[in-house]
């Protein structure tokens, strides 16, 4: 992926997810925080000769431990996202404890059954600040370049599908992502793609799988500006 170089520094987490085998999604981010498959999702090659994952929206999921890297409160989250159904919302991309997103922690971007995008965030209160496009924008047959951000500097979290701007909304407070006590322990936050969660530690409504294919997620430690936005669209293209 041929980035602007002012923007090199700020990819923090890069997963093309086109690896040709193995059960690793690798890091080409500055962090190295390479992801663990689940389920073995399998893989699927398009005609432009590119690689994605092919998620069936009940168990396939990618995942890592969160690293410390990634909390941050200026932040994109970036992912080409091809729906085969969006009759059940689905988590995209989440920084979240482990099986307790519904404990309000954390950062995610989502979509939801009625083809809303959403950029959601916790505060560690219990509950979500949700931010959702106009219903109906995201269907199936597809591929979509979804983006969330939020940004303390300016107070502003923004969606944005195909560069286009579908969500705005002023907003001031910090994202909480630190680990849930679970126990006599903490349950450490975990960064997942395709809704993975683990059932072992708990079970979540707010944590959904994803039916379709997911390609090049990108996490940044700024807010990206929407020229930026169209040179990472332009560098990554998947239609």
């Amino acid at each position: 992926m041929h980035l602007p170089v002012k923007l090199q520094a700020n990819l923090i987490g890069y997963w093309p997810l086109d690896e040709a085998s193995g059960t690793t999604a690798y890091d080409y981010g500055s962090g190295g925080n390479d992801m663990a498959h689940v389920s073995a999702p399998p893989r699927i090659k398009m005609p432009n000769g590119k690689r994605a994952l092919d998620f069936d929206g009940s168990a396939d999921g990618c995942k890592v431990a969160l690293a410390a890297e990634h909390k941050v409160q200026e932040v994109t989250y970036a992912v080409w996202a091809y729906f085969d159904s969006v009759a059940a919302s689905s988590t995209l991309m989440t920084a979240c404890p482990k099986g307790f997103a519904n404990d309000g922690r954390g950062f995610f971007i989502f979509q939801y059954s009625t083809g809303e995008f959403a950029v959601r965030y916790g505060t560690g209160t219990g509950a979500f600040t949700n931010y959702l496009s106009a219903a109906g924008l995201l269907t199936t047959g597809q591929w979509y370049f979804l983006v969330g951000s939020k940004s303390i500097t300016n107070s502003r979290v923004k969606g944005y599908i195909d560069t286009k701007e579908v969500v705005d909304q002023a907003d001031s407070t910090n994202i909480e992502y630190a680990d849930k006590v679970v126990g006599d322990g903490p349950n450490p936050a975990q960064l997942y793609l395709g809704g993975y969660r683990d059932n072992t530690v708990g079970t979540d409504p707010n944590i959904a799988f994803v039916n379709g294919k997911l390609a090049d997620a990108m996490i940044f430690d700024k807010a990206l500006s929407p020229e930026e936005i169209k040179a990472i669209y332009r560098a990554t293209y998947r239609r």
